[in-house]
């Protein structure tokens, strides 16, 4: 991500690397959890009999499976999009 997002990872400014952080683990989100199979697969698990029944939980555990990513980075991808708009 850094290097396709061109970052100067040499830079002695600690808020610039902060920076880079953030938006080098925006484009990985996008990257492994595009936003259109994200949402479909959150109202699947949703809507499923588990999902109904354990909720945030199932639903994260779901996602984190289905992507093959950390449960972290689940959570994070749900804000990023209740912040775009939502589902």
């Amino acid at each position: 991500g850094h290097y396709k997002l061109q970052h100067d990872l040499d830079t002695k400014d600690e808020e610039m690397y902060k920076k880079f952080e953030v938006e080098t683990n925006y484009f990985a989100a996008q990257l492994l959890m595009p936003s259109s199979t994200f949402r479909l697969q959150y109202m699947k698990a949703a809507k499923s009999e588990l999902g109904k029944l354990l909720g945030r939980e199932y639903i994260i555990d779901y996602l984190s499976k289905y992507f093959q990513v950390k449960s972290s980075s689940v959570e994070r991808r749900i804000f990023e999009l209740l912040e775009d708009g939502g589902f």
